[in-house]
């Protein structure tokens, strides 16, 4: 038999404690991690959803609100009839009075929000005429073609990435005759813009952007992608979520890094994996305690036994304890009685049996000297002429021999030679 590594049952039972208490505690952590994180993952998803959701909203509204000025500066009708009659023949002076009274009209409409930085009407001719609050020049740079092919539907521009603003243009059609009159160009300041996005940026790792119909980015909080061409993945730790169009074509993205919102969740673990460890020192020390009082009687029984086996059978268990372990000293106790009563009692056999041989020796040899004695008595009476003592001695040994023989049976035959001995040696006796 191959020599087996010992482990004492002390150990295998600290080791079974640890493990029931340990292994659980970490299943039970790994579990509560994963399940939290990807309880997490969802509501990032539903978060992102819901604050594009409401950025998309918010974006609506200003949408519409630009639109609603802008439809009524090309509906507005002193502004149109301000630029039917510019294409006529007239002194300078009225013209520069219908000039002033325009750009009336437009400051009326830039200082009605204060996003609006900056109003522009372009004849159809080309003439320009603007009315600038920010004092700085900052038209859109829009192609006429382009926002005479909208035909009176809003055409959005970032105008100059360096100041941030964007630009909204309008075509202008006569309401009486339908002629093309110029458009209308609006500068709005980008930061009304970013407004809408600038809480979800103030979060750890959120990123949320604006972009138009080309899906060029109108705001965001990293100024350098403004104008630029936004390529966002869905990459993992940060889930994308888009948008549906708006009436003027802008979309919104957001994404937010997931680890912003597994930090609570890693807090969480890493407080079970602690917890686990003080558990499983506790129960280090529980196990030495628990493991050194259960195994103490079988430490105890393990030695007398040895001491047994080397053949000391005084050996005894005290019985300190009422439950298996002293039922198994109590046998143990009893079995070692019970071997060193057969030891006595085989003992005891033996010497009876030696006795019983010696005795059996003994009753063999006076026999036989009986016998022999006999046999020379029976001789040396025929040798002296006296042959009826002979008969006599030689009737007594035979008769001696069927006394003692050891057989249990005896034939017929040998009982009746035996009774003639007897005979024999009455009538030497009575003479008849």
């Amino acid at each position: 038999m191959k020599n087996k590594k010992f482990y004492s049952f002390r150990y295998k039972l600290m080791i079974l404690c640890m493990a029931l208490t340990i292994i659980p505690t970490c299943l039970m952590s790994t579990f509560q991690y994963y399940y939290s994180s990807s309880l997490v993952e969802r509501q990032t998803q539903d978060y992102l959803r819901d604050v594009v959701d409401w950025t998309y909203v918010k974006a609506s509204d200003f949408v519409k609100e630009v639109d609603d000025i802008t439809f009524s500066m090309i509906s507005n009708m002193t502004i149109q009839n301000i630029l039917s009659n510019l294409g006529q023949t007239m002194g300078r002076f009225e013209k520069y009075k219908m000039v002033e009274n325009l750009k009336d009209q437009m400051s009326s409409y830039a200082l009605l929000k204060d996003y609006i930085s900056n109003v522009s009407i372009v004849t159809d001719d080309g003439a320009s005429y603007s009315y600038n609050k920010a004092r700085s020049n900052s038209d859109i740079d829009v192609d006429q073609g382009e926002v005479y092919e909208k035909n009176g539907s809003m055409v959005w521009r970032l105008t100059d990435q360096d100041q941030q603003e964007l630009g909204v243009a309008r075509k202008i059609n006569s309401l009486k005759s339908s002629k093309n009159l110029g458009y209308v160009a609006v500068t709005i300041k980008e930061q009304a813009v970013n407004e809408l996005v600038n809480a979800f940026n103030k979060i750890e790792g959120g990123r949320i952007y604006l972009l138009n119909e080309e899906g060029r980015v109108i705001a965001a909080q990293d100024k350098e992608l403004l104008g630029a061409r936004l390529k966002m993945q869905d990459q993992e730790g940060y889930p994308l979520y888009t948008s549906g169009g708006m009436e003027n074509g802008w979309t919104i993205q957001a994404a937010v890094s997931t680890g912003y919102f597994r930090q609570n969740v890693r807090n969480l673990r890493n407080v079970f994996y602690l917890v686990a460890l003080t558990a499983a020192l506790v129960v280090a020390l529980a196990a030495v305690r628990l493991s050194k009082s259960v195994t103490k009687p079988l430490v105890t029984l393990s030695k007398r036994m040895e001491k047994f086996g080397q053949g000391d059978f005084g050996v005894r268990y005290d019985i300190d304890t009422n439950d298996e372990f002293g039922m198994v000293g109590e046998t143990f106790n009893q079995m070692v009685k019970k071997i060193q009563d057969l030891l006595s009692e085989v003992y005891e056999q033996q010497l009876l049996k030696q006795k019983a041989e010696m005795q059996s020796l003994q009753m063999q040899i006076n026999p036989h000297f009986l016998y022999n004695t006999l046999e020379t008595i029976n001789w040396m009476a025929r040798m002296q002429g006296i042959d009826e003592v002979g008969e006599i001695a030689a009737s007594l040994g035979n008769l001696m021999r069927f006394a003692l023989a050891p057989d249990t049976y005896i034939t017929l035959e040998r009982e009746v030679k035996s009774l003639q001995e007897y005979i024999r040696i009455q009538e030497y006796r009575y003479g008849d």
